[in-house]
């Protein structure tokens, strides 16, 4: 289980980078959804339940980029 923990919590860190890079005017929206869409297509690869493991906080961040 450990693995799969880690693996999540790389991808929410470049999901809360690519937000990070948005707010500095690095990335366009655009560029933000495919780094969603990448995390998303990714967590589903790992199980069902991985795609429920956003912390709280990067939900909270993505709600603010729309």
């Amino acid at each position: 289980m450990k693995y799969h923990e880690n693996q999540l919590a790389s991808l929410q860190e470049r999901v809360r980078a690519a937000l990070e890079r948005f707010r500095t005017g690095e990335l366009d929206a655009f560029e933000v959804d495919q780094v969603l869409f990448q995390y998303s297509r990714a967590a589903k690869e790992r199980g069902s339940s991985a795609t429920l493991a956003i912390p709280s906080s990067l939900r909270t961040s993505c709600v603010s980029v729309r």
